[in-house]
């Protein structure tokens, strides 16, 4: 071929074949690389199907979840093994999309309990306030007692009820402190 005698010097003319040999290389490992991504992300997908279902959750198994995927569902294109997406690749990609549903949830309980502990304090914040203005008052003395006294004032106000949900004992123990 008269392109190989193109290059007169011997050396340039390897050098010449192997950066196309590397650049080949390169190439290839690309394309790998984005069937492997475009298999993965299909995978995700049917994953992310199957969650939005309600087959999947933060509790599932690799196990149950296979177990619990109908034999269409099992054959489909996105579920199946192929080259670039082995079996334990999918059990990979499977654990990795859990432990996101876990993070998620963990994330949603720690909101929840942050919001009712705030709550809880503002309930707290309010019986104390209503304390505070019973003495402003004079309806509560410096001997003044939980038993016959106090309980029979604050038991009829807004504040008590969702102190005493909290704990039966709080509005007793607040007001010795008060």
């Amino acid at each position: 071929d008269d392109r190989f005698h193109a290059i007169q010097d011997e050396a340039t003319r390897e050098s010449v074949f192997l950066d196309f040999c590397d650049e080949h290389q390169k190439r290839e490992e690309r394309m790998k690389r984005n069937k492997k991504k475009e298999a993965q992300d299909s995978f995700l997908s049917f994953l992310k199907e199957k969650e939005e279902r309600g087959l999947l959750s933060y509790a599932s198994t690799w196990g149950s979840f296979v177990a619990a995927l109908s034999q269409t569902e099992k054959i489909d294109s996105r579920f199946l093994t192929t080259v670039t997406l082995t079996e334990s690749d999918r059990q990979l990609f499977f654990a990795d999309f859990v432990l996101e549903l876990q993070k998620l949830e963990d994330d949603k309980r720690r909101r929840i309990r942050d919001a009712r502990r705030h709550a809880e304090k503002a309930q707290r914040a309010s019986y104390r306030d209503l304390l505070h203005q019973l003495a402003v008052e004079g309806k509560i003395e410096p001997y003044s007692r939980w038993r016959g006294d106090v309980e029979e004032l604050v038991v009829k106000e807004d504040a008590f009820g969702p102190l005493s949900a909290q704990d039966r004992n709080a509005p007793r123990e607040i007001f010795e402190v008060f």
